[in-house]
């Protein structure tokens, strides 16, 4: 008698809880940029949520982005988690970074630091 409004609930409840994910769709990161060898922050750093579908590296759609504050701090937000979301940080004269940040919770706090490019042209 009961069964089959029990086995319904219960279906209902599995369809609704997605462990790879939080319930809602709307992530945020936030973070400082540094540069790796002394520790300080990097202003006006390009950062950006890109979907690499699976393959990390620099190349990627660009879903959102924004530049470090004069204190190298970010806040970023990313209205769909589908793909496989990643930061991307660029800087003048440092070497690019990748980061996997999925989908695992709303807010993330994600630190970056970049190694300087001995190749790049000195401000």
């Amino acid at each position: 008698m009961y069964r089959t409004p029990l086995k319904l609930a219960y279906f209902l409840l599995l369809l609704g809880c997605d462990s790879t994910g939080p319930k809602s769709t709307s992530l945020l990161f936030d973070g400082t940029v540094t540069e790796a060898a002394t520790g300080g922050v990097i202003a006006s750093a390009d950062v950006s949520v890109r979907d690499f579908g699976g393959s990390y590296g620099l190349v990627g759609k660009d879903l959102q982005s924004t530049r470090t504050s004069s204190q190298g701090r970010y806040t970023l937000s990313y209205n769909a988690c589908a793909g496989s979301p990643a930061l991307v940080v660029y800087a003048v004269g440092y070497h690019p970074k990748s980061v996997e940040v999925g989908c695992k919770a709303e807010r993330q706090a994600v630190d970056i630091s970049l190694t300087r490019d001995p190749l790049a042209p000195s401000n």
